[in-house]
């Protein structure tokens, strides 16, 4: 049998060697953590050049942000007397309340949507006149409606994260191969079976990318939210009453928790993701 002409970019491929795209087989797992780490290695060494340079004025250099981090984890902070496991601990609350809540109104009305076509052609408008309203804007009424305290922030947090997964988890339901659904009843099943057997295991990549979106979009809403009073504590208070007082040191500690925190969250989620998509 004669063997095909290889293209131009297979031409001087090595055989065995992994596609591009197949990222946890292409590298060792040793140049996978050297990686990770010499790229935040070397953006703090070039912060802290430059901050000793003075080329930052008076940004806080990283020994004196790791002072602060230092001092916020082991004594109360000199404005709301709280430590930073109690700012953090609430800051998680609001987040994880949120966004739990958004999930369950956020992946049932997209399948809804996805599924009805009644449904969609009945809340499409609305959900696209409100989704494009940053979150930020609804502080004021949040507050008006809920007060001060645990609530506004947690409606500010449904707010961020329920959109991304209407649109991600709607758009997985019509991205479904119609001839699975077709064969499926061709076999016996009811709408209600093709939904829970056909469609939700099919669109659920898409509906995980819309998880990930959104908590994502829910933990800088929630930090945005705070720096405007919505709780008594928070990491985005922090923020707010260090700048105020000029403790710059102080502000960007709460920065570099909130980003780690983040990065964590997201890391949840790709494990979780690998773990329901075992099969992909």
């Amino acid at each position: 049998m004669e063997r095909l002409p290889l293209s131009a970019n297979e031409r001087g491929r090595p055989r065995g060697l992994d596609y591009p795209w197949k990222r946890d087989q292409a590298l060792s797992a040793s140049w996978s953590l050297a990686l990770r780490l010499i790229t935040p290695l070397t953006f703090i060494a070039i912060w802290q050049l430059l901050c000793s340079s003075g080329a930052l004025g008076a940004t806080p250099s990283p020994w004196q942000v790791l002072g602060a981090l230092w001092s916020l984890a082991t004594k109360p902070d000199p404005y709301l007397h709280a430590t930073l496991w109690s700012h953090l601990g609430a800051s998680l609350f609001r987040v994880i309340g949120g966004f739990f809540i958004a999930l369950l109104v956020g992946v049932g009305l997209g399948l809804l949507m996805g599924w009805y076509p009644l449904v969609y052609h009945s809340l499409h408008p609305l959900v696209e006149m409100i989704r494009p309203v940053p979150p930020f804007a609804w502080v004021v009424l949040a507050i008006l409606w809920f007060k001060i305290g645990n609530a506004p922030a947690i409606f500010i947090v449904f707010l961020g994260a329920v959109f991304p997964m209407i649109i991600n988890t709607v758009s997985g339901v019509e991205a479904v191969d119609r001839v699975l659904c077709e064969a499926a009843a061709t076999l016996g099943a009811n709408s209600r079976q093709i939904l829970w057997k056909v469609v939700i295991p099919s669109a659920l990549p898409q509906i995980i990318t819309g998880l990930r979106v959104g908590l994502g979009v829910a933990w800088m809403s929630l930090i945005a939210a705070e720096m405007v009073g919505v709780g008594g504590r928070g990491l985005g208070l922090i923020i707010d009453i260090s700048k105020s007082t000029w403790k710059l040191d102080y502000s960007v500690a709460a920065m570099v928790v909130i980003g780690l925190i983040g990065f964590f969250l997201d890391f949840l989620m790709r494990r979780a993701e690998r773990a329901l998509l075992r099969w992909r």
